[in-house]
């Protein structure tokens, strides 16, 4: 991160600069990509459970007929 900062702060730029510059920042996107993945691929999922009633008898229903 410090050299792609550093690269910025030049004003005058040839070719060749340029193209660095562009892959020290592919190279620090990337980075901070795999950073993030591996931090939410670390992270426990937690469990997540519905409060769920079992009815062990059906409720008595009126029937019509």
């Amino acid at each position: 991160m410090h050299e792609v900062l550093r690269d910025l702060k030049q004003t005058d730029r040839t070719r060749e600069q340029s193209i660095n510059t562009a892959k020290l920042l592919y190279q620090l996107a990337d980075n901070a990509v795999r950073m993030s993945v591996e931090e939410a691929s670390s992270v426990p999922v937690q469990e997540q459970t519905e409060d769920i009633d079992i009815v062990s008898e059906p409720e008595p229903c009126m029937e019509f007929g």
